[in-house]
């Protein structure tokens, strides 16, 4: 890439990346009781109709999307709820989400636990959301949440390239459970927002020791051995854990944006060298890709 076109690349990323809005917890409105009680004086709940109250709620919910049709882009209202255990990015707004579900163990563990088990969990949360904004998608928005090619030719032809080591990455991944196949290239922008959380969240991590505890690292856990990079890493892979009946499993290859829980850790720590460090792990084996491994941010 030009010298100069790579400068005016950088600067673009860099203003995109500061634009991002960042909505946690819940909204305001939602301890404002008289404006609650007056935007849902429609429904009329009852127990005995679980159906009908079914069908008024997603009237209730289809009419609140049709109201904003012909509007500007709403870019300060919230449409998650505030218990939804789950992170969001949003391409059309340039914003990521984290409703009060999420932030709750195993995801934030809270200022009494140590800061290495929040950073690899709700800290790679927060850098995957944020990495959507430049994924395979969220590239294609430009900081205002338009639709707008804003890379030169060049730069998407580079990116472009260089995904195709991670598509074929986690192609090669096999999930017994599922006797199939990782599907590469539909996972791909959730496999770029893993692998590129991961490595934000660890240098946040890395920098908090530096500047908040001037070098020095946090005190090791009651009887156990791992030190806090061994933990961080550890508590990424916690928050993966899941469990798949086998049709489930074959459901998620076929359909899902994600890769299987056990790939989105295995991919993202083998590509990444400071994970190698931490668990010393020998070149060329499943956790250490070596000269093999994937990066894009």
């Amino acid at each position: 890439m030009l010298r100069n076109g790579y400068i005016c690349f950088s600067f673009f990323s860099f203003s995109k990346a500061k634009a991002v809005m960042a909505k946690v917890g819940y909204p305001q409105f939602i301890m404002n009781d008289t404006y609650i009680n007056e935007d849902i004086k429609t429904l009329k709940f009852t127990e005995s109709d679980y159906f009908g109250n079914v069908l008024q709620a997603r009237k209730y919910a289809a009419q609140s999307d049709f109201y904003w049709l012909r509007k500007e882009v709403p870019k300060t209202e919230w449409f998650t709820s505030p218990t939804t255990v789950n992170a969001f990015y949003s391409a059309s707004t340039n914003q990521i989400r984290f409703p009060a579900g999420e932030l709750q163990k195993p995801f934030f563990w809270g200022t009494e636990y140590p800061r290495s088990l929040s950073y690899g969990a709700i800290g790679v949360i927060v850098g995957h959301e944020f990495t959507h904004g430049f994924d395979s998608n969220g590239r294609k928005y430009d900081k205002n949440g338009n639709l707008d090619p804003w890379w030169t030719t060049d730069s998407e032809e580079k990116f472009k390239e260089k995904t195709k080591c991670m598509i074929n990455q986690y192609s090669n991944y096999y999930w017994k459970r599922a006797g199939l196949h990782v599907k590469g290239k539909r996972t791909l922008a959730e496999n770029i927002a893993d692998n590129g959380g991961l490595r934000e969240a660890f240098r946040a991590y890395r920098r908090w020791i530096t500047e908040k505890r001037g070098g020095e690292e946090e005190p090791l856990l009651p009887g156990l051995e791992f030190t806090h990079n061994q933990l961080f890493f550890l508590s990424y892979a916690h928050v993966r854990c899941n469990s798949f009946r086998p049709e489930s499993a074959r459901e998620q290859i076929y359909i899902g944006a994600h890769s299987p829980p056990q790939f989105r850790v295995i991919g993202a720590m083998s590509n990444f060298e400071e994970f190698r460090k931490a668990f010393n792990c020998p070149t060329n084996t499943t956790m250490n890709r070596g000269a093999e491994s994937c990066r894009l941010w």
